[in-house]
């Protein structure tokens, strides 16, 4: 079937069946016989995903995602997740900066490992900032974020978000 499909020209394969033992093994067929760039495969168990990550497969698990998706919309309204990395572990998140950070640098909202500042959209430009950068009133913060610490995020936002 993947031969009828054209697998040995894909860029890219998604293997969605209802299986997840299935789509282990498009996936594995896939990157390791026809060397296909980019794959993915859907898994509905997340206690599997970290075999199949060793496995050198990229994974989604929408249970997993779906959570800690839920667990940002009720606890943390203000952050806006404009895009999920991985199987939803780290987030790209965007904040109006609130007025209490202005004068403070990135390097006091960063934390090793958990939460990163990626970008500031100030005045119409958005850049990419440096440890010693110094936040302005009316800035938009782009984070990356450990999914994980979105509680912690929010507490060095303060709990008057803009």
């Amino acid at each position: 079937m993947l031969l009828q499909a054209g697998i040995e020209r894909a860029d890219g394969l998604a293997a969605v069946t209802g299986s997840d033992d299935t789509n282990v093994v498009l996936a594995r067929l896939a990157r390791q016989i026809f060397r296909v760039p980019r794959v993915v495969a859907r898994l509905h168990d997340p206690r599997h995903a970290e075999v199949y990550r060793q496995l050198g497969i990229q994974t989604i698990t929408p249970l997993t995602w779906g959570i800690q998706r839920l667990s940002e919309l009720l606890c943390s309204t203000h952050l806006n997740t404009t895009l999920s990395l991985g199987s939803g572990e780290v987030d790209l998140v965007e904040v109006e900066l609130p007025y209490l950070l202005a004068g403070r640098t990135v390097n006091e909202l960063t934390l090793l490992g958990e939460i990163h500042v990626a970008a500031i959209s100030r005045e119409g430009r958005t850049f990419l900032p440096t440890l010693g950068t110094v936040f302005r009133e009316g800035d938009r913060v782009h984070l990356v974020v450990l999914g994980s610490s979105a509680a912690r995020l929010t507490a060095l936002l303060g709990e008057d978000l803009g």
